[in-house]
C-alpha cells in the first residue's frame, strides 16, 4: 500500500511517521464509558442466553521441535474477539463525522492493573507446556457497534 495516497487499510489511524493518532478525547471517552457503566474488568459479559461466544485466530511465526527431547518450541500471534456489550458506544457521535465505523478503532491497554482502561479478557492457558506460558498481551481494539 501507498500511505501518500491513502489506500493503506489502517491509515486513518497513523501519522506521517507512522505513529498512532488518537481521535480527541479517545482516551477520556473511553474512561468515561467504563466509569458510567459500572464497568468490571474482572467480570467477563454476561446475558442471559448462551454462553459468550469468543473467536479465534492463530497465526504460527516460527516453530521448531527437538525429536529427540519431544519438545515442541512455537511462537505465534494469538488473536480473540467477543462482544462486550457494556462496550457499545456509536463513533460517529462520540468522535464526528471523520469516524469511519468500518475500520476505526479505540485502542486499549489490558495488561495494566493500575489502568483506568483495563477491560475484560478471557482466561488463556497452555495445558501442556513446559515452561510457565509467555502471553505478551498487546493491548484490545474496541470497535464501535
Amino acid at each position: 500500500c501507498d500511505r501518500g495516497a491513502g489506500n493503506c487499510p489502517d491509515d486513518r489511524r497513523l501519522d506521517e511517521n507512522g505513529s498512532k493518532v488518537m481521535y480527541k478525547n479517545e482516551y477520556k471517552f473511553l474512561k468515561d464509558l467504563l466509569d458510567n457503566s459500572m464497568y468490571d474488568s474482572d467480570e467477563p459479559p454476561f446475558r442471559l442466553g448462551p454462553p459468550l461466544r469468543v473467536q479465534v485466530g492463530l497465526k504460527l511465526t516460527k516453530a521448531q521441535l527437538d525429536i529427540i527431547s519431544g519438545q515442541l518450541d512455537m511462537s505465534f500471534w494469538f488473536r480473540l474477539a467477543w462482544l462486550d456489550h457494556r462496550l457499545s458506544f456509536n463513533g460517529t457521535e462520540a468522535f464526528g463525522s471523520l469516524w469511519n465505523p468500518a475500520k476505526d478503532y479505540i485502542q486499549t491497554e489490558v495488561a495494566d492493573g493500575h489502568s483506568v482502561t483495563k477491560i475484560w479478557i478471557p482466561d488463556i492457558s497452555c495445558l501442556n507446556a513446559l515452561e510457565p506460558e509467555h502471553f505478551r498481551e498487546e493491548g484490545a481494539w474496541i470497535y464501535d457497534a
